[in-house]
Protein backbone atom coordinates (compact mmCIF):
# COMPACT_ATOMS: atom_id res chain seq x y z
CA UNK A 1 0.00 0.00 0.00
CA UNK A 2 2.94 2.69 0.59
CA UNK A 3 4.62 1.78 -2.53
CA UNK A 4 1.12 2.37 -4.10
CA UNK A 5 1.08 5.94 -2.22
CA UNK A 6 4.51 6.81 -3.09
CA UNK A 7 4.17 5.82 -6.91
CA UNK A 8 0.95 8.23 -7.33
CA UNK A 9 2.79 10.60 -5.21
CA UNK A 10 5.74 10.80 -7.92
CA UNK A 11 3.35 10.64 -10.81
CA UNK A 12 1.55 13.28 -9.46
CA UNK A 13 4.83 15.39 -9.01
CA UNK A 14 6.37 14.51 -12.31
CA UNK A 15 2.76 16.03 -13.68
CA UNK A 16 3.23 19.20 -12.10
CA UNK A 17 6.50 19.41 -13.21
CA UNK A 18 5.66 19.00 -16.61
CA UNK A 19 2.86 21.22 -16.24
CA UNK A 20 4.79 24.06 -15.36
CA UNK A 21 5.63 27.44 -17.49
CA UNK A 22 6.37 29.69 -14.96
CA UNK A 23 9.94 30.82 -15.46
CA UNK A 24 11.53 32.09 -12.05
CA UNK A 25 14.18 34.47 -11.18
CA UNK A 26 14.75 37.80 -11.40
CA UNK A 27 14.93 39.73 -14.74
CA UNK A 28 17.45 42.65 -15.26
CA UNK A 29 15.75 45.68 -14.62
CA UNK A 30 16.90 48.18 -17.33
CA UNK A 31 18.43 51.55 -17.05
CA UNK A 32 17.08 54.48 -19.29
CA UNK A 33 18.24 53.24 -22.59
CA UNK A 34 17.52 50.12 -23.89
CA UNK A 35 20.42 46.67 -24.35
CA UNK A 36 22.06 46.43 -27.20
CA UNK A 37 23.50 43.01 -28.44
CA UNK A 38 26.05 42.89 -31.31
CA UNK A 39 26.35 40.63 -33.60
CA UNK A 40 28.38 42.05 -36.61
CA UNK A 41 31.79 41.98 -36.30
CA UNK A 42 32.74 44.42 -33.65
CA UNK A 43 32.01 43.36 -30.69
CA UNK A 44 33.14 39.39 -30.41
CA UNK A 45 31.05 37.28 -27.60
CA UNK A 46 33.46 36.86 -24.59
CA UNK A 47 34.53 33.31 -24.95
CA UNK A 48 34.38 31.48 -21.30
CA UNK A 49 34.57 27.51 -21.90
CA UNK A 50 32.06 25.22 -19.66
CA UNK A 51 32.98 21.16 -19.57
CA UNK A 52 29.74 19.20 -20.13
CA UNK A 53 29.79 16.73 -17.18
CA UNK A 54 27.31 14.61 -19.14
CA UNK A 55 29.32 14.14 -22.39
CA UNK A 56 32.50 15.98 -21.41
CA UNK A 57 31.76 18.28 -24.56
CA UNK A 58 32.72 21.72 -24.21
CA UNK A 59 30.68 24.99 -24.91
CA UNK A 60 30.54 28.64 -24.28
CA UNK A 61 28.81 29.76 -21.15
CA UNK A 62 26.52 32.05 -23.28
CA UNK A 63 24.62 33.33 -25.78
CA UNK A 64 26.70 34.67 -29.07
CA UNK A 65 25.77 38.42 -28.36
CA UNK A 66 25.20 38.26 -24.57
CA UNK A 67 27.46 40.18 -22.27
CA UNK A 68 27.84 37.28 -19.58
CA UNK A 69 26.38 34.15 -18.56
CA UNK A 70 22.82 34.33 -17.52
CA UNK A 71 22.35 34.61 -13.57
CA UNK A 72 17.91 34.05 -14.39
CA UNK A 73 16.45 32.52 -16.89
CA UNK A 74 15.05 35.75 -17.69
CA UNK A 75 18.40 37.90 -17.56
CA UNK A 76 18.18 40.21 -20.90
CA UNK A 77 21.70 40.99 -20.09
CA UNK A 78 22.24 37.11 -21.23
CA UNK A 79 19.32 37.06 -24.03
CA UNK A 80 22.34 37.73 -26.91
CA UNK A 81 21.48 38.06 -31.01
CA UNK A 82 18.92 36.30 -32.74
CA UNK A 83 20.04 34.82 -35.62
CA UNK A 84 18.46 33.21 -39.02
CA UNK A 85 19.84 30.21 -39.48
CA UNK A 86 22.95 29.87 -41.92
CA UNK A 87 23.89 33.87 -41.62
CA UNK A 88 26.81 34.86 -39.74
CA UNK A 89 27.84 37.72 -37.99
CA UNK A 90 26.81 40.66 -40.69
CA UNK A 91 24.73 42.53 -38.34
CA UNK A 92 21.04 41.19 -39.22
CA UNK A 93 21.11 39.68 -36.02
CA UNK A 94 21.61 42.69 -33.67
CA UNK A 95 19.11 42.75 -31.35
CA UNK A 96 17.72 46.28 -29.25
CA UNK A 97 16.47 44.48 -26.01
CA UNK A 98 13.65 46.89 -24.08
CA UNK A 99 11.90 46.61 -21.01
CA UNK A 100 9.01 44.11 -21.30
CA UNK A 101 11.22 41.25 -23.12
CA UNK A 102 10.40 43.14 -26.27
CA UNK A 103 13.14 43.14 -29.08
CA UNK A 104 14.00 44.57 -32.64
CA UNK A 105 16.86 44.33 -35.43
CA UNK A 106 19.31 47.10 -35.00
CA UNK A 107 19.57 47.50 -38.59
CA UNK A 108 16.27 47.21 -39.39
CA UNK A 109 14.70 44.39 -41.73
CA UNK A 110 13.70 43.70 -45.86
CA UNK A 111 11.15 42.28 -47.81
CA UNK A 112 13.97 41.36 -50.68
CA UNK A 113 15.54 37.46 -50.22
CA UNK A 114 18.81 37.03 -50.63
CA UNK A 115 20.45 34.74 -53.41
CA UNK A 116 23.71 34.51 -51.80
CA UNK A 117 25.47 33.33 -48.85
CA UNK A 118 25.66 36.72 -47.64
CA UNK A 119 29.56 35.59 -47.14
CA UNK A 120 32.26 38.34 -45.63
CA UNK A 121 33.42 38.50 -49.83
CA UNK A 122 30.51 39.11 -50.63
CA UNK A 123 29.71 43.47 -51.61
CA UNK A 124 26.04 42.59 -51.63
CA UNK A 125 26.28 41.13 -47.64
CA UNK A 126 24.10 43.76 -45.44
CA UNK A 127 23.28 43.45 -42.00
CA UNK A 128 19.05 43.75 -42.51
CA UNK A 129 16.75 40.98 -41.09
CA UNK A 130 15.67 39.41 -44.04
CA UNK A 131 11.74 38.57 -43.89
CA UNK A 132 10.18 35.65 -45.80
CA UNK A 133 5.96 35.34 -46.25
CA UNK A 134 6.08 32.45 -48.96
CA UNK A 135 6.96 28.49 -48.39
CA UNK A 136 10.09 27.78 -47.62
CA UNK A 137 10.25 30.58 -45.71
CA UNK A 138 13.93 31.01 -46.11
CA UNK A 139 15.83 34.65 -45.93
CA UNK A 140 17.83 32.57 -48.96
CA UNK A 141 16.59 31.79 -52.52
CA UNK A 142 17.68 28.85 -53.50
CA UNK A 143 18.65 27.66 -49.89
CA UNK A 144 21.74 25.91 -49.03
CA UNK A 145 22.07 23.46 -46.30
CA UNK A 146 26.25 24.09 -46.11
CA UNK A 147 26.17 27.30 -44.29
CA UNK A 148 26.85 26.08 -40.86
CA UNK A 149 28.12 22.76 -40.90
CA UNK A 150 31.19 22.72 -38.87
CA UNK A 151 33.94 24.69 -38.20
CA UNK A 152 34.75 25.51 -41.56
CA UNK A 153 30.84 25.89 -41.96
CA UNK A 154 30.39 29.20 -44.97
CA UNK A 155 28.79 31.76 -42.61
CA UNK A 156 29.90 29.79 -39.11
CA UNK A 157 29.13 32.63 -36.40
CA UNK A 158 30.70 31.02 -33.82
CA UNK A 159 34.45 32.20 -32.76
CA UNK A 160 37.27 30.37 -33.94
CA UNK A 161 37.57 26.56 -33.10
CA UNK A 162 33.76 26.58 -32.08
CA UNK A 163 30.68 25.90 -34.36
CA UNK A 164 26.90 25.27 -33.93
CA UNK A 165 26.12 22.25 -32.18
CA UNK A 166 23.97 19.18 -33.80
CA UNK A 167 20.76 18.13 -32.71
CA UNK A 168 22.50 14.82 -31.48
CA UNK A 169 24.95 16.72 -29.87
CA UNK A 170 21.98 18.88 -27.93
CA UNK A 171 20.27 15.20 -27.12
CA UNK A 172 23.19 13.51 -25.65
CA UNK A 173 23.09 16.65 -23.24
CA UNK A 174 19.31 16.74 -22.47
CA UNK A 175 18.48 13.60 -22.91
CA UNK A 176 18.69 12.59 -19.41
CA UNK A 177 16.99 15.76 -18.09
CA UNK A 178 13.89 15.77 -19.80
CA UNK A 179 13.02 12.18 -19.81
CA UNK A 180 14.01 11.07 -16.26
CA UNK A 181 10.25 10.73 -15.24
CA UNK A 182 9.83 12.27 -13.19
CA UNK A 183 12.13 14.97 -14.31
CA UNK A 184 14.74 16.18 -11.58
CA UNK A 185 13.85 19.93 -12.15
CA UNK A 186 10.59 21.87 -13.45
CA UNK A 187 11.54 22.19 -17.30
CA UNK A 188 11.22 25.87 -16.86
CA UNK A 189 13.99 26.27 -14.56
CA UNK A 190 16.28 23.56 -15.46
CA UNK A 191 19.01 26.27 -16.72
CA UNK A 192 19.80 26.79 -13.09
CA UNK A 193 18.80 23.86 -11.19
CA UNK A 194 19.60 20.68 -13.00
CA UNK A 195 22.49 18.32 -14.10
CA UNK A 196 22.63 20.97 -17.11
CA UNK A 197 23.11 23.73 -14.90
CA UNK A 198 26.61 24.73 -16.08
CA UNK A 199 24.91 26.04 -19.58
CA UNK A 200 21.90 28.49 -18.03
CA UNK A 201 20.05 28.75 -21.07
CA UNK A 202 17.69 31.46 -21.43
CA UNK A 203 14.10 32.83 -22.36
CA UNK A 204 15.55 35.18 -25.36
CA UNK A 205 12.31 33.67 -27.16
CA UNK A 206 12.25 34.08 -31.28
CA UNK A 207 11.96 36.71 -33.75
CA UNK A 208 9.39 35.65 -36.52
CA UNK A 209 10.27 35.36 -39.77
CA UNK A 210 7.32 37.41 -41.89
CA UNK A 211 6.99 40.13 -39.56
CA UNK A 212 9.88 40.24 -37.30
CA UNK A 213 7.89 40.51 -34.32
CA UNK A 214 8.79 39.04 -30.78
CA UNK A 215 7.36 35.87 -29.96
CA UNK A 216 7.84 33.86 -25.70
CA UNK A 217 10.10 36.07 -24.99
CA UNK A 218 10.56 35.94 -21.30
CA UNK A 219 9.19 32.33 -21.66
CA UNK A 220 10.71 29.90 -23.43
CA UNK A 221 14.61 29.43 -25.02
CA UNK A 222 14.92 28.63 -28.53
CA UNK A 223 18.24 27.38 -29.88
CA UNK A 224 19.14 26.47 -33.34
CA UNK A 225 21.21 23.45 -34.48
CA UNK A 226 22.75 22.74 -37.20
CA UNK A 227 20.95 19.63 -38.29
CA UNK A 228 18.73 20.42 -41.51
CA UNK A 229 15.48 18.50 -42.89
CA UNK A 230 14.22 19.16 -45.70
CA UNK A 231 13.79 23.07 -46.02
CA UNK A 232 13.25 23.26 -42.41
CA UNK A 233 16.17 23.08 -39.23
CA UNK A 234 16.11 21.46 -36.06
CA UNK A 235 15.77 24.23 -33.37
CA UNK A 236 15.84 23.05 -29.38
CA UNK A 237 13.59 24.60 -26.66
CA UNK A 238 15.28 23.79 -23.72
CA UNK A 239 12.93 25.62 -21.24
CA UNK A 240 9.88 24.02 -22.56
CA UNK A 241 11.06 19.88 -22.29
CA UNK A 242 10.87 19.48 -25.66
CA UNK A 243 13.20 18.24 -28.85
CA UNK A 244 13.50 17.53 -32.49
CA UNK A 245 11.15 20.29 -33.47
CA UNK A 246 11.62 21.60 -36.93
CA UNK A 247 11.33 25.43 -37.52
CA UNK A 248 11.92 27.71 -40.49
CA UNK A 249 15.15 29.36 -41.59
CA UNK A 250 14.08 32.82 -41.35
CA UNK A 251 13.05 33.04 -38.12
CA UNK A 252 15.41 34.44 -35.43
CA UNK A 253 16.80 32.27 -32.76
CA UNK A 254 19.33 32.19 -30.33
CA UNK A 255 22.37 30.07 -30.70
CA UNK A 256 25.47 28.65 -28.45
CA UNK A 257 28.01 27.32 -29.60
CA UNK A 258 30.27 24.40 -28.60
CA UNK A 259 34.04 23.36 -29.08
CA UNK A 260 34.83 21.26 -32.42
Amino acid sequence: MKNKIFLSMTLFLGVMYLSQSQVVGTPYVFAADPINAICDGTQPTTVVEIISLQTGKIWMDRNLGASRAATSAIDYLAYGCLYQWGRGNDGHASMKWMTGASVSPINGSTMTLSSSDLDLSDPSRHGLFIKSTSSPYDWRSPQNDLLWQGVTGINNPCPAGFRIPTNAEFNAEFWVEIFTFPPPDPPATVYANGSIDWLKFVTAGYLRYDNESSIDAGRYGLYWSSTTSGTQVYYRDLLRNSMLQLISRSNGLSVRCIKD
